[in-house]
């Protein structure tokens, strides 16, 4: 056999190759699994960093953003480190560091359902993705099932449509590991009690007590009987002293909507309680 042919033969296997794991990745996403969620979604412009010099920092810092807690993508990227194998429990840790709820997003539906409910996801890569970057992050923002792609939006504000198949393969090699910034007033769509609890208690061992406040005044509009969410928010209360020691939280609450108000309105009650006054 001559060298030609030998050479042929290898490029038309590498080919083959390549084209059987193209199949192979589409084939693993079965959409019928998501039939029950709203079949596509996408989240206006989010804020955009400035001097964003790595997608990671940027994504995170566009996040931070959305839920009014603008930092830097360089400050990020000094608190964060090299990322690696701790990358999603130090960016659960930067999150609460400034006010705001971290809370983890796994699997495909889990990032879904959070698009779909206006929440962008932060998906966490691992240092040496083929994105690029020292240590990896996107930020998605959408999602089309029918079209089978997700929207990424990059550190200067482009919007890119992705191959979902592609993405899952990229995320799951990483663990399907995503993180939710959010408001203290603002639940995930996705909130258990478990995971919810663990990432208020981050938020509150960081000594934003009125942060907390809400965060957990939020928990127990949906648990009620979580006692050590009481308790937290009691102790809490306390640290405030009263009302006038949270008054710079009350009008980032009254923009976080109904949802934000009534938070607010069983705050008060709260506070009210804990301080024995009856004037509210």
């Amino acid at each position: 056999m001559s060298v030609f042919s030998r050479s042929f033969l290898a490029a038309t296997a590498a080919i083959c190759a390549a084209l059987a794991a193209g199949a192979c990745s589409q084939s693993r996403l079965d959409r019928t699994q998501f039939s029950h969620l709203p079949q596509s979604h996408s989240l206006s412009a989010l804020p955009v960093a400035a001097e964003a010099r790595a997608e990671g920092p940027a994504a995170l810092s566009s996040a931070l953003a959305w839920a009014g807690r603008p930092v830097p993508p360089a400050k990020l990227a000094r608190q964060m480190g090299k990322g690696g194998p701790g990358l999603a429990d130090a960016a659960q840790r930067v999150v609460s560091r400034h006010g705001r709820v971290a809370y983890p997003v796994r699997g495909l539906e889990a990032l879904f359902r959070e698009l779909a409910a206006g929440h962008p996801v932060v998906a966490l890569l691992e240092e040496g993705s083929s994105f690029g970057g020292d240590w990896n992050a996107l930020l998605v923002t959408g999602y089309d099932l029918p079209k089978g792609e997700v929207l990424v939006q990059h550190s200067d504000g482009a919007v890119q449509r992705r191959s979902l198949a592609a993405f899952q393969q990229e995320w799951e090699r990483h663990g399907s590991r995503g993180l939710l910034v959010l408001p203290p007033g603002e639940p995930p769509a996705t909130a258990t009690e478990q995971d919810y609890a663990k990432a208020v208690q981050s938020l509150a061992e960081v000594g934003h007590a009125w942060d907390a406040v809400l965060a957990y005044d939020t928990l127990l509009a949906l648990w009620p009987e979580n006692a050590g969410a009481q308790s937290a928010l009691v102790s809490r209360l306390e640290v405030l002293g009263d009302l006038k020691s949270g008054a710079g939280g009350w009008d980032e609450v009254m923009r976080t909507g109904a949802e934000g108000r009534e938070a607010a309105s069983g705050t008060a009650r709260r506070l009210a309680e804990v301080k024995g006054r009856s004037d509210i």
